[in-house]
């Protein structure tokens, strides 16, 4: 019946295929479930602030929710722009005009009498997420704010900065301060609102439903208002015309990069379709599971907490994963993110305004991983704020398709792709306005190895793309409207006299059923109507996942390896899918992508059956590969001097406070019996080290065997390898580490063992292609990363089933890291 439920559900068991637990609205009541209590007890403090005593101790102001008559309310925050003024847009945010590690500086701020030590501050740090500190002090003189933890700012223009958490900064209807010491909540009313009788709601709960893990559970028609589903481990969850409300608040210190999703799809066949969410904080879904489908929603007003997170994460998720025929609207940072993922499907949706607190950023942004030919397809993308893409593909990404999507009114660019990466497949796009497809780089490996772009439209596109390889051909690269029928009103179907007209390169699945001697340019063939994009409540769509390999992508299976061995069989040995770290070390890292890589000691092998490839026709087996000797971390010391910390910096965990004399013991490392086995001696620092050191046997004044050392710099790359030749060294020994000397900002993470010239290889391996008999096989790698080798081979009448492996001779004395394995047609 029609209502309030202030209530945590709790699930004690699962429901049934065909025979679901059920939760769903009586004929049209309007059903609020909600994790709110409500607060009374009002009294005047001044003017049209007042004042109540919350009861619940464990009241934060972190994570307070607070509604008036069912509409949300905001905590009490400054800028010169305004009243009221939104947490998502940095044009209404202060900007900063100078700042220290600890410090900004704001003109606006001079000779304001504010009480804000105590209080918090939001600064964007980079571009593309905020940090947040405590004020220990404010000099209203200067206009001066002082913060108790140092940001390490990076270099860009238009910084800003929000300030909250102070009674002081309480100015304007609508607008709350809770004292967590005295347990005191102040608000100003909402205009035409009075406290006194109004229903004012505080979060008191965390979920609305707890499902405990349990399956085959429908929820419709409802409103959640201040929370969710706590349905972590379920599969099979039905949420459909559901209203959800802020469910997920956490801003503010504490909450600084604490991700939180309120919809765990770990489970498989989850489905969220015609619902509207609103205020997502951080991030409503994280989908790790297989079949789980986001479907005609309403998403809006996202992304206050600012802190590299999107609203929907797709997280090393499997095969079946449907994102279609939503609208995402309003969002500070990026709307769809992940890392890894298989066969995942973007399609039909509508993206307007994100990106709008951040920049260097996508509405849809991916990168450092590999996407086993996901594709994003048939989406609209405007009203991107300046420095921000439609899709945004970052450093080292993979293996993903990008096609028929509409870019315009956007302030930068409709495409961003990052160098390096490979197999990114652009095609058939319409990038209007600005136009642009950027690229930019941190490292100087600046290859596109594998990525086309084929028949879009758009203005211009980095020069450092073609130069890193990417194919090109069959574009329209166009400045102004002169292709469309009516750009300004939005009509980007084609003139009968465009220059897009047959320009385009066939591809099977991309431009089928095109009408004249090639296919056209752009989105859109000419004769083309626009498709239906975004949702519709009252007519809902009902998409059907569907995904098929197309042309020029890789038909090896997580051949990155990001999703570890999955689509994999192991022939001998035990391979792992090591954990690197690629975007800290870049080029010098144990991978080229992402998170992980195939490592294979001697005598390992992997295999994998492929089918689908064309008869009689050339292909190469691809892959990367590198072989080292030991990877020795610094936590792994048998023993060490006194007087170091440890910390993770830059995603290692590392060993700083060092001082000359300190050394660290690696016990029983092997250089080989009879003949030295390594030439060079690594050691990993962070980039703004100032430091020497010694590698010696046996005791820390023992043979010297190796020296280095390491001058600070801005680098973007934030780890560096110091590289030592290595004397002659046989036996097995206790390998000392002796500092010399080192700044306060030295890091060291790992010691690395080198043979220069690789004398073990990795064997790549492809077969069956002509017969079951067929073998091809190269011998790959390199002390570093080599650039993609191969092996070719010839399919015959009926390829079917063909075998590619990656092994390790035994007996090898090295260790082998294999990467982007791929299938490539001649």
């Amino acid at each position: 019946m029609a209502g309030v439920y202030r209530e945590q559900v709790e699930l004690p068991r699962s429901g049934e295929a065909g025979a679901p637990i059920t939760f769903a609205v009586y004929e049209d009541d309007e059903v609020v479930v909600t994790t709110t209590e409500l607060v009374g007890g009002w009294a005047p403090v001044d003017g049209d602030l007042q004042v109540a005593t919350l009861d619940d101790p464990e009241a934060t102001r972190r994570t307070m929710t607070i509604f008036v008559d069912g509409e949300w309310v905001n905590e009490a925050h400054w800028s010169p722009m305004g009243e009221n003024v939104s947490l998502l847009r940095s044009a209404e945010f202060p900007t900063i005009d100078a700042y220290t590690a600890t410090t900004i500086t704001d003109a606006a701020l001079v000779g304001l009498e504010l009480d804000i030590v105590g209080a918090q501050i939001g600064v964007q740090a980079n571009s593309w997420s905020l940090r947040f500190r405590t004020i220990v002090d404010f000099d209203a003189a200067t206009g001066t704010v002082t913060f108790d933890e140092a940001v390490d700012f990076s270099a860009v223009e238009d910084k800003n900065y929000i300030i909250y958490a102070a009674l002081d900064v309480l100015d304007a209807p609508g607008e709350w301060y809770f004292d967590e010491d005295s347990r005191e909540l102040f608000m100003m009313a909402p205009a035409g609102k009075d406290l006194a009788t109004a229903a004012v709601e505080i979060k008191t709960r965390s979920d609305c439903f707890v499902l405990g893990g349990h399956d085959y559970i429908e929820f419709r028609g409802f409103e959640l208002r201040g929370g969710d589903l706590d349905m972590g481990g379920s599969s099979h969850v039905s949420i459909e015309g559901v209203k959800i409300r802020f469910p997920d608040w956490n801003y503010g210190v504490g909450g600084d990069g604490l991700v939180s999703p309120s919809l765990v799809f770990d489970g498989s066949d989850n489905l969220l379709r015609d619902s509207e969410i609103e205020g997502i904080c951080e991030q409503l879904i994280t989908s790790r599971g297989a079949d789980n489908r986001v479907i005609n929603n309403l998403f809006h007003d996202g992304g206050y907490n600012n802190t590299d997170g999107a609203a929907i994460v797709l997280d090393a998720c499997d095969e079946g994963n449907l994102i279609s025929h939503n609208s995402f609207r309003n969002f500070a940072h990026s709307v769809i993110s992940g890392g890894a993922g298989y066969h995942f499907v973007i399609q039909y949706n509508e993206f307007e305004a994100a990106c709008q607190l951040t920049a260097d950023v996508g509405a849809v942004g991916f990168g450092n991983s590999s996407y086993n030919n996901s594709v994003v397809h048939h989406n609209v993308f405007h009203a991107m704020p300046a420095m921000s893409a439609g899709v945004y593909m970052d450093a080292l990404s993979a293996d993903i398709v990008i096609h028929h999507n509409l870019m315009y009114d956007s302030a930068a660019w409709g495409l961003k792709i990052n160098l390096p990466n490979t197999n990114i497949l652009v095609y058939s796009n319409t990038i209007y306005g600005v136009g642009t497809i950027d690229a930019a780089s941190s490292t100087e490996n600046l290859s596109a190895d594998e990525t086309y772009f084929y028949n879009n439209i758009y203005s211009h596109m980095s020069t450092r793309l073609v130069d890193g390889g990417a194919f090109v051909e069959g574009n329209l690269v166009v400045p102004d409207d002169a292709p469309y029928v009516d750009a300004t009103n939005l009509d980007f179907r084609l003139r009968d006299d465009a220059e897009a007209i047959d320009i385009g390169v066939e591809l099977p699945g991309i431009t089928d059923g095109f009408t004249g001697a090639a296919p056209d340019a752009g989105a859109l063939e000419r004769g083309e109507s626009m498709w239906v994009y975004g949702h519709d409540f009252d007519d809902p769509p009902q998409p059907e996942y569907s995904w098929t390999l197309l042309p020029h992508a890789n038909p090896v299976a997580n051949g990155s390896f990001e999703n570890e061995l999955a689509y994999w069989e192991v022939a001998a040995g035990e391979p792992l899918a090591a954990t690197v770290n690629v975007w800290n070390y870049k080029d010098e890292a144990l991978g080229i992508s992402g998170s992980r890589a195939l490592r294979l000691d001697a005598g390992d092998e992997l295999t994998q059956v492929v089918t689908g490839l064309r008869p009689n026709q050339d292909y190469q087996l691809r892959a990367r590969a590198r072989v080292v000797g030991p990877d020795i971390q610094m936590e792994s010391a048998s023993e060490s001097s006194a007087g170091y910390e440890a910390e993770h910096f830059g995603s290692e965990y590392s060993y700083y406070g060092l001082s000359a004399g300190q050394w660290f013991r690696f016990d029983e490392v092997d250089f080989g019996a009879d003949t030295p086995r390594y030439d060079e001696l690594q050691l990993g620092v962070s980039h703004d080290s100032d430091i020497s050191v010694e590698f010696r046997l046996d005791d820390p004044a023992g043979a010297l065997i190796a020296s280095g050392s390491h001058v600070a710099n801005v680098d973007a790359v934030r780890w560096h390898m110091i590289k030592s030749p290595l004397a002659d060294t046989t036996g097995t020994h206790a390998l000392y580490l002796v500092v010399n000397a080192a700044t306060s900002t030295s890091h060291i993470d790992r010691i690395r063992l080198i043979d220069t010239g690789a004398s073990s290889k990795v064997t790549l391996r492809v077969t069956g292609f002509d017969g079951a008999d067929s073998v091809a096989s190269a011998s790959i790698g390199a002390a570093s990363w080599s650039e993609p080798e191969f092996v070719s081979f010839t399919t015959g009448d009926d390829p079917g089933e063909i075998g590619v492996s990656s092994s390790m001779a035994a007996g090898s004395e090295l260790t082998g890291y294999v990467e982007a394995v791929g299938i490539r047609e001649q």
